[in-house]
């Protein structure tokens, strides 16, 4: 079995949406590689601690946890916080996102490839660190490097900040530039975000080859279901039996992502559920910015009820509970992100309502799997959620979400890379 050294700054039992498409990747490619995962010590980052997650990963996947720069150090902390107010605006600056690259680059150097040889590298974003430590390998150690992309990183609209987009984006333009010319194989979750680094690199690059791109959608994963309804009952998921419609949003709500957009969701059900004899209860799992918090404060609905965030198997089960479950997409026009949630969405038999542009990647896998989908600007039906779905509609989108032979074209890649 042939050796991988996956570098990634966010891995179980971190938990965020990067570590959990992570984890779920790692959980097919363990059938054809032997993994060896770089991390970030779990003492050192700033995310909720999930150890549920922990006990997903294959027992054959070594992880090995790198700390940061030592917090507690005076100079350290001083340096943190010029760190923060100078280079706030660029994750690769952060201080420490910089710290842990560092010291997993010593690390994998005077540790790792002294005792042993891997045969595939591979770097995992949206922390573009993971892609600095990859850089860094790559230069002493030439084996085929596959840098994966979960968002467009230096182009992201959730960088907008005027200091950010007056310096630091440019100095991230050229880093990603570096890696991307490098890289054997590039990895995107969506075909429109393909897109977007084909065309962006074809005007840089005229030798740049799009045949590197390749599309690994989110799936779910069916034995984490199971174990998560397993786990939490009916009885766990806060809905009240009787009269009521319960539908579920989980993740966070910020930036663009925003409360108003719930609101809007509820006052359309509202407007056209008068003669329904079911009260409609939207459920929030996950953290709201100050911005959604402040509306959320403002307009206090007994219909939207906030629970905060909860462990990843637990929200698997709660969306297997719901009668709805809602998602909001970034509203830009022609949005190339692939919500990761999305995935676990069409692993249930539940309606999906989805906010989302005429021309994002929402959209279109929409269309491809008879999600139910409703647009910015049109109402929601409550009789349309109420109607079961055929079960023609959700072996089609179970099937789309269920996808393992997706991974063949990158193994196929790697293995020819390594012959």
């Amino acid at each position: 079995m042939k050796k991988l050294l996956l570098i990634s700054f966010v891995f179980p039992p971190a938990f965020s949406a990067e570590s959990v498409m992570l984890l779920k990747k790692v959980r097919v490619l363990a059938r054809y590689f032997s993994i060896t995962i770089i991390t970030l010590d779990n003492k050192d980052n700033h995310f909720q601690d999930d150890s549920t997650l922990k006990q997903m990963v294959p027992k054959n996947v070594r992880v090995k946890y790198v700390p940061s720069f030592d917090k507690k150090s005076v100079f350290n902390r001083v340096l943190n916080i010029v760190f923060k107010i100078v280079f706030r605006g660029s994750p690769l600056f952060l201080y420490y996102d910089l710290g842990w690259s560092l010291n997993a680059v010593r690390y994998i150097k005077n540790v790792l490839l002294k005792n042993e040889d891997f045969d595939v590298l591979m770097s995992n974003s949206r922390n573009i660190c993971s892609h600095l430590v990859g850089y860094s390998i790559h230069k002493v150690n030439t084996i085929p490097w596959v840098q994966h992309y979960s968002d467009p990183y230096s182009d992201s609209m959730f960088d907008e900040k005027w200091h950010y987009k007056l310096f630091m984006k440019h100095v991230d333009t050229k880093i990603e530039e570096v890696f991307i010319k490098r890289a054997t194989v590039i990895t995107v979750p969506s075909k429109e975000l393909g897109n977007c680094i084909c065309e962006k690199y074809n005007k840089i690059d005229t030798c740049f080859c799009s045949d590197k791109v390749i599309v690994i959608p989110h799936v779910y994963d069916g034995p984490m279901n199971e174990k998560a309804v397993a786990l939490y009952t009916e009885g766990d998921t806060c809905f009240e039996k009787g009269n009521y419609f319960h539908i579920c949003y989980l993740g966070s709500l910020y930036g663009p992502r925003s409360f108003r957009y719930i609101l809007k969701v509820l006052g359309d059900l509202a407007n056209s559920d008068k003669s329904s004899d079911k009260k409609i209860v939207i459920h929030l799992f996950g953290e709201m910015d100050k911005a959604s918090k402040k509306l959320f404060s403002e307009y206090k609905c007994e219909n939207i009820r906030f629970h905060g965030s909860v462990v990843y198997l637990k929200s698997l089960a709660l969306m297997a509970h719901a009668d709805a479950l809602l998602l909001i997409d970034t509203p830009i026009e022609k949005s190339p992100y692939f919500p990761s949630k999305l995935s676990d969405y069409m692993g249930t038999d539940n309606p999906i309502i989805a906010l989302a542009s005429e021309q994002s990647c929402v959209k279109r896998i929409a269309e491809e799997t008879h999600l139910i989908h409703f647009l910015f600007d049109e109402s929601i039906c409550y009789e349309k959620l109420n109607h079961p779905i055929s079960k023609e509609k959700l072996q089609s989108r179970v099937a789309f979400s269920n996808r393992t032979n997706v991974y063949t074209d990158l193994i196929n890649k790697i293995n020819s890379s390594t012959r």
